[in-house]
């Protein structure tokens, strides 16, 4: 009985340690999410502006946040993020944190939105540094579509006497023209699309978004578990 509380122990330990072992989805750290798209390339589904997900965050001093995602069943990456700023944020932006093998810089070739000429000029630009297969963009998860693949941190500071409320105002103003508007070059589904994100709703997300586990780690916890079992009933006679 004594081995097969010990042996038991262990597998509780292994089992309670799961949830350690899940990489939660960030995206809960952030309090908006940008509400609002449209895609302005003529020919492209509105589902390739959809699945660009965009949040923010305010970080209780003169920085905003901002972090993007890319989820949905369209294979693609976005190439290059321009920022219509106006009067909130001040370039250049610091690139936080990524996806490891995402790779980015300020700057961008266009230096502005392909096909927003009249409708969104950009004051900051980023370029992915691209590589064949457009590798160091922000790519979704070809196997699982709707779990965190590639994501990418902004962080910039306001211009002087702005604060994050100046920000959401900004990003929700009615006239286009006074709006603070986020635009996207995204690559790999037919030939490429561009995308104006505007407007934001506090971030309904609830829970993290956990990866699925390794099929091996899986298949061991399951061994594991047989094993166990089998233990048990041994000793039992």
């Amino acid at each position: 009985m004594g081995n097969s509380i010990r042996h038991w122990g262990v597998v509780g330990l292994a089992i309670l340690a799961l949830p350690a072992l899940l990489k939660a989805d960030p995206i809960t750290a952030f309090g908006y999410q940008i509400s609002n798209n449209t895609v302005i390339t003529s020919g492209e589904p509105s589902a390739v502006g959809s699945q660009i997900q965009t949040y923010l965050r305010d970080n209780g001093g003169a920085t905003v946040t901002f972090h993007f995602e890319n989820l949905g069943s369209f294979t693609d990456s976005i190439t290059e993020i321009y920022f219509q700023d106006g009067a909130w944020l001040q370039p250049p932006p610091g690139i936080v944190s990524s996806t490891p093998g995402v790779s980015w810089t300020v700057g961008a070739n266009p230096s502005d939105l392909p096909g927003g000429n009249g409708i969104f000029t950009a004051d900051v630009s980023l370029n992915s540094q691209n590589s064949p297969g457009n590798a160091n963009g922000i790519a979704n998860n070809s196997s699982s579509p709707y779990v965190q693949a590639d994501w990418l941190e902004l962080t910039f500071s306001y211009v002087s006497g702005k604060t994050f409320t100046d920000v959401v105002n900004g990003l929700n103003a009615l006239n286009a023209a006074d709006r603070l508007e986020i635009g996207f070059h995204v690559t790999g589904y037919k030939s490429s699309a561009s995308v104006i994100q505007w407007g934001n709703t506090p971030n309904p997300v609830g829970a993290p978004v956990p990866a699925p586990l390794p099929s091996s780690l899986l298949g061991g916890l399951v061994l594991l578990g047989l094993i166990g079992g089998a233990k048990v009933r041994r000793l039992s006679h």
